[in-house]
């Protein structure tokens, strides 16, 4: 069965794009290596303060605890 997507993931990945920004250019932006950053936008890695953080610097509302 297919994972559904959550809404956060694609409000990340649509201020990305709006903004021209690879994986590398948030993951900068938030002070964290790529890796992290990615397995957390992408829900492997469970960490409510990083998506936070991700959250603050891109202007998107902060997910559910129980999303990220």
């Amino acid at each position: 069965m297919k994972r559904k997507t959550s809404d956060w993931y694609k409000a990340v990945k649509t201020e990305q794009l709006k903004r021209d920004w690879s994986n590398q250019d948030l993951a900068d932006a938030v002070g964290l290596t790529r890796n992290y950053v990615c397995a957390v936008v992408r829900g492997r890695i469970i960490s409510p303060g990083t998506a936070t953080k991700i959250s603050q610097v891109l202007g998107i509302p902060a997910p559910d605890e129980s999303v990220t």
